[in-house]
């Protein structure tokens, strides 16, 4: 099962026996979709790993054929969260993980960027201000060190 932003569910084809890498090649297919998705309309997508039937062939398949890419990013509130780019442009498998490391959820984001890594607005209007406050900080003390002539 795949869910785009606006909580939409795709429904991925999925076989009884997951044991044999069937899953993850119907999943595989459903990505490319997706990504198509992505490109012509901008719509970004997830898919719950944990909401199909993978087997441990199946999960190797995934990250065999999506590879990895060169990002690796760890988000540590609200909850611990890590973010890997596959080797596929777009593709990013997002792991989260409870304070005794226990996986609680497990999902491939079909976006430009993971919105685990994108900043709200309000969070950067509090950072220009913070940064502000700093910087007069720093004027007075620099103001203070420097020798009048």
């Amino acid at each position: 099962m795949a869910q785009d932003d606006d909580n939409k569910i795709h429904l991925i084809d999925t076989v009884d026996n997951a044991s044999r890498g069937d899953n993850a090649h119907a999943l595989l297919h459903e990505i490319v979709k997706l990504l198509e998705q992505l490109l012509k309309y901008d719509e970004p997508s997830h898919i719950d790993l944990r909401a199909i039937p993978l087997g441990q062939e199946d999960m190797q398949m995934l990250a065999d054929v999506l590879g990895e890419g060169d990002i690796n990013a760890e988000v540590l509130e609200p909850a611990n969260t890590r973010i890997s780019a596959t080797g596929i442009p777009g593709v990013w498998w997002v792991v989260q993980l409870d304070e005794s490391e226990q996986v609680i959820s497990e999902f491939i984001e079909i976006n430009y960027c993971p919105e685990a890594l994108i900043i709200l607005s309000e969070d950067i209007r509090d950072g220009r201000q913070a940064l502000k406050a700093r910087l007069f900080e720093a004027d007075l003390e620099l103001k203070h060190r420097t020798p009048k002539p």
